[in-house]
C-alpha cells in the first residue's frame, strides 16, 4: 500500500508531504491522510477538486471540513487518528476494496422451537417464523446457534450465518410485531469450559444495535423470547462488521422499495468526471448486501451499485414472478443518477459479474446503454435455475430463486427464463451500445458464446470477446484487469 499524509508527519508508513506541495503536484496514493487542524476550508475544498479518487481519509476536521469531505465520500478516523498502529487499522477498515461483509442469523431448520410456547408457531420458507402468541408472560420462541455450518456443502464446509472472530458488529431485525408485543434477542458468549462471558438482550424494535464478540468467546447462542398477545413473523437479523464510526456501510448506502413492494439495495459514489455513469451488479451473495467492485470510482465517474439479497442470493435483478414493476423502480434509481449529473443512457456504463452479468446485460440492452462489460457471462436463467448440479452446490439457492421468479418449479419454464435477453435484444435499438465479455472456456454455469455471436454482434455497434480457460469462479484477477482495462479505455476516447 502507497500513503501519503498531508500536513503530518505522525506515520511512519506514510510519505510526507504540505498540502500546499501536494496540490502543486498531486501524486498517486492508495490513502491520503489528511489532518485538518492547520488546514483552512478553501484549502480543503482545493484537494477534494484536485483527487479524483475518494480514498482520502482525516482527522480533526471542523464542522465545515466535514461536511464537504463526506459530500464525496471520504472517511473521518479522529477516533483512531492517535493508535499507534493506526495504518494497520486502516488496512482492516478498507479491507477488500470496501467490501462491508457480514452475514445473517436466522432460526432455521437446526433450531429447537419451545414446546411449552402458549400459542402457534408456523413456519414459512427456511427463515421466517410467523407466529400468534396467546400469553401475556414472557415465554421463549425459539434457540439456535449462529456458528452452525452449511451440511448441504460437505467437503468444502462454507461458514455462514456466523460471526467469523472477534470484533464489533452492527445488528438488524427483520421483524413484524404488534404493538401489543415485545420481542428480545439475548446473546449469550460461553468461553472454552462452557462459563457464561457476557449476555447482551437486544428489543427488535431498536432500527440497529451494536454487538461485541469477546476475543475468548468459544460459544455463542441466541434465544428469542417474545412477550404479549398478538401476531409477529420473525425475520433474519442481518450482521455487519462495524468499522469504527464508519457505520455499517459508508456514506451512499440506500434501500428503496419498489412498485411492486421489493426491496432494493444500491450505494452510490459521487464522480467529479461527469461525463459517464458506471452501474455496477454484484454476483450471487450469501444474503448480505455487498457492493462489489466499489474500486470502479477510481476513473472519477460516479458510480452507482446493486446488490441482489432477495430471496437466498439473488434473483438476477427481476422482480417477483417477473413483475416489470421492480424493473421499472430500478431503472428510476439509474434516471435519477443520470439526470443529476446531466446525463443521458447512452452515457452509460454497465458492469456485471456472474448472476450480475445477467443484470449488466438485460439493462444495458432494455435502457440502450452505450457499454456493457460483462463477466462470467450468464444469458440462460431458464438453465441455470433448473440445473441440479448447481441447485446442490448452492445449497437450493437457485431452487429458491426459480419459485421466487415464477412461483413454481417446472422444467418447461425454461424456454421463458432462457428467453428474456434473447427477447430484449430484440425488442431494443442497440446500435449505439458497445460489449465487451469475459468468458471461461469450460463454464460450467453458462457459456452461451453463440447468441452474442450470432445475435448481438449484427445489432450492436460493437462487439469483444476474450475467452479463457478454466472454470466459472476462475481468473479473478484477469477478470478485474479486463473491467479496469476497458474502462480506462471508455475514458481514454472520450
Amino acid at each position: 500500500m502507497n500513503y501519503i499524509e498531508l500536513n503530518t508527519q505522525q506515520f511512519e508508513k506514510a510519505t510526507h508531504m504540505t498540502l500546499t506541495d501536494f496540490l502543486a503536484q498531486p501524486q498517486g496514493a492508495d490513502y491520503l491522510i489528511l489532518d485538518c487542524r492547520t488546514v483552512t476550508l478553501a484549502e480543503v475544498s482545493n484537494l477534494v477538486d484536485a483527487v479524483r479518487s475518494r480514498w482520502i481519509v482525516y482527522g480533526y476536521a471542523t464542522v465545515e471540513q466535514t461536511e464537504l469531505l463526506q459530500k464525496w465520500g471520504h472517511f473521518d478516523l479522529t477516533e483512531i487518528w492517535e493508535q499507534a498502529n493506526f495504518i494497520e487499522e486502516l488496512d482492516w477498515i478498507f479491507d477488500e476494496l470496501l467490501f462491508t461483509q457480514g452475514w445473517n442469523l436466522a432460526p432455521d431448520e437446526a433450531a429447537i422451537l419451545s414446546d411449552e410456547f402458549t400459542g402457534v408457531i408456523e413456519r414459512h420458507g427456511r427463515y421466517e417464523l410467523f407466529f400468534e402468541h396467546q400469553a401475556d408472560a414472557k415465554e421463549l420462541l425459539t434457540t439456535f446457534e449462529p456458528a452452525i455450518k452449511n451440511w448441504m456443502f460437505k467437503a468444502l464446509v462454507r461458514p455462514y450465518r456466523r460471526f467469523d472472530k472477534a470484533g464489533k458488529y452492527w445488528l438488524e431485525f427483520d421483524c413484524e410485531l404488534d404493538d401489543s408485543m415485545t420481542i428480545t434477542y439475548v446473546f449469550t458468549q460461553y468461553d472454552k469450559s462452557e462459563n457464561i462471558l457476557r449476555k447482551e438482550v437486544f428489543d427488535v424494535r431498536e432500527k440497529s444495535v451494536l454487538f461485541e464478540k469477546l476475543a475468548e468467546t468459544a460459544g455463542l447462542d441466541v434465544a428469542i423470547f417474545v412477550s404479549g398477545q398478538g401476531k409477529a413473523k420473525i425475520g433474519k437479523v442481518w450482521t455487519y462488521k462495524y468499522k469504527y464510526g464508519l457505520g455499517r456501510f459508508f456514506a451512499g448506502d440506500e434501500k428503496w422499495t419498489a412498485e411492486n413492494g421489493e426491496r432494493i439495495d444500491s450505494y452510490y459514489i459521487p464522480g467529479k468526471d461527469q461525463r459517464k455513469l458506471i452501474v455496477g451488479f454484484s454476483g450471487a451473495l450469501n444474503e448480505v448486501p455487498q457492493y462489489e467492485r466499489m474500486s470502479m470510482a477510481k476513473f472519477g465517474f460516479p458510480v452507482l451499485l446493486f446488490a441482489d439479497v432477495r430471496s437466498r442470493g439473488g434473483v438476477f435483478q427481476l422482480g417477483r414472478n417477473l413483475d416489470e414493476r421492480y424493473e421499472k423502480s430500478l431503472k428510476a434509481i439509474i434516471d435519477e443518477k443520470l439526470a443529476e449529473n446531466g446525463l443521458s443512457r447512452n452515457d452509460l456504463i454497465f458492469a456485471g459479474w456472474s448472476m450480475g452479468s445477467f443484470s449488466a446485460s438485460y439493462y444495458g440492452v432494455t435502457m440502450e446503454a452505450g457499454h456493457v462489460i460483462s463477466c462470467k457471462t450468464l444469458v440462460n436463467v431458464g438453465k441455470i435455475t433448473s440445473d441440479t448440479w448447481l441447485i446442490y452446490k448452492m445449497d437450493g439457492a437457485m431452487i429458491d430463486a426459480r419459485e421466487y421468479l415464477l412461483g413454481r418449479l417446472d422444467k418447461a419454464d425454461d424456454e421463458k427464463l432462457d428467453s428474456l435477453l434473447p427477447n430484449a435484444v430484440r425488442q431494443h435499438d442497440i446500435s449505439k451500445t458497445n460489449f465487451y465479455l469475459f468468458m471461461m472456456n469450460d463454464d460450467e454455469l453458462d457459456r452461451n458464446v453463440a447468441f452474442y455471436e450470432q445475435v448481438v454482434r449484427p445489432q450492436a455497434k460493437s462487439l469483444i470477446i476474450d475467452k479463457y480457460d478454466g472454470f466459472h469462479a476462475g481468473r479473478v484477477r484477469e477478470q478485474n484487469a479486463f473491467i479496469m482495462g476497458h474502462i480506462q479505455k471508455i475514458k481514454d476516447e472520450l
